[in-house]
């Protein structure tokens, strides 16, 4: 299993998640003050759900860009396990159900980003 999330605001905001063992992930976050980081052991239930939004997300593109905005959000997923590869990046140009990756960070980190 493997989960790196980063997602990079124009403001200065960051927010990263990333696997560090097959069932603890480590959540970092400058969007609130002061930044926060820390490990989270998410629960059966929230591993379950997190997969299935991340089922939603297979068929994005390798990229996503939108070279007309030079100081937006830029973001990064690679996520695979359970059956499930999604590898895909952008800067200010998203997949039409964004919202979905959203709901699975804060389904698995219990945390609300946005």
């Amino acid at each position: 299993m493997k989960i790196n999330i980063v997602i990079d605001e124009f403001s200065g905001s960051r927010l990263e998640i990333e696997s560090v063992s097959e069932d603890t992930i480590v959540y970092r976050s400058t969007a609130m003050k002061p930044a926060i980081g820390e490990v989270i052991t998410p629960t059966k239930q929230q591993w379950e759900k997190f997969w299935s939004l991340m089922e939603q997300c297979r068929d994005w593109e390798p990229a996503y860009q939108n070279p007309g905005i030079l100081d937006g959000t830029s973001w990064s997923v690679d996520v695979s396990g359970g059956g499930i590869c999604v590898r895909s990046e952008g800067s200010n140009a998203y997949p039409k159900n964004w919202w979905v990756l959203k709901k699975a960070i804060e389904c698995l980190s219990g945390k609300f980003h946005y």
